[in-house]
């Protein structure tokens, strides 16, 4: 695996599996990613240990093993078998300071998950072994992208409507009123065009989404 985009996205699965207490799960690995963008050659390995063992013997690797791995009870609770993946663009142009991209990111996701509710939740809790309960965060990754163009957000939106995809929407409007009725009465006196569009998120399976999505390049 040589392309870091891939390789970010399959980390994050990775994270997000182990923050649902899958402990087989692989951490998160930037400095990995990033040595793989200023052009990491291709690495290889060979293990041989219990393979050549097993080999020998004529057995199964898994009674060759001498400490083999056990599976505590947690992890045999059933996930859904399709990967899901959730999809932010954020228009990020000079203009827009880094408080505004990240209110625009934090009204999708809430957006997003009322619209979803629990459904997105695979395990609902952790406990430490003080006792100290942590409130799990959703099962599927979140990848953050970004744009310099609010016409590209229009188009990824009809886009992912014609797909049946689940979206949500956050505009210039939205951001500069907490008044809903008056937010309501702005966009509805425009036409799709003139509204000041900032983000999308777009949510469905992981290959349908990663290809929408594919022409945006991750957020900085």
């Amino acid at each position: 695996m040589n392309d870091p985009l891939d390789q970010l996205e399959r980390f994050q699965e990775q994270q997000t599996a182990r923050d649902a207490g899958d402990e087989e799960a692989q951490f998160m690995n930037l400095d990995y990613v990033k040595a793989l963008e200023y052009g990491l050659p291709p690495l290889s390995g060979f293990g041989m240990s219990e393979r050549f063992v097993s080999f020998l013997l004529g057995k199964h690797i898994r009674e060759t093993v001498t400490f083999p791995h056990v599976r505590s009870i947690e992890n045999k609770v059933e996930k859904s078998k399709k990967t899901m993946v959730a999809h932010v663009v954020l228009l990020s142009t000079p203009e827009i300071p880094l408080w505004s991209k990240l209110n625009a990111a934090a009204h999708l996701s809430a957006s997003f998950a009322s619209r979803a509710g629990k459904s997105l939740i695979w395990i609902d809790k952790t406990t430490t072994k003080d006792g100290e309960e942590i409130p799990m965060n959703i099962q599927h990754a979140i990848i953050m992208k970004e744009t310099g163009s609010e016409k590209s957000l229009l188009e990824l939106k009809h886009k992912a409507e014609e797909l049946g995809l689940e979206i949500s929407c956050f505009t210039k409007e939205m951001r500069d009123s907490t008044n809903d009725a008056k937010v309501k009465e702005w966009q509805e006196s425009k036409t799709a065009d003139e509204i000041g569009w900032l983000g999308i998120m777009v949510f469905g399976e992981k290959k349908e989404v990663e290809k929408l999505t594919e022409e945006f390049k991750l957020a900085q």
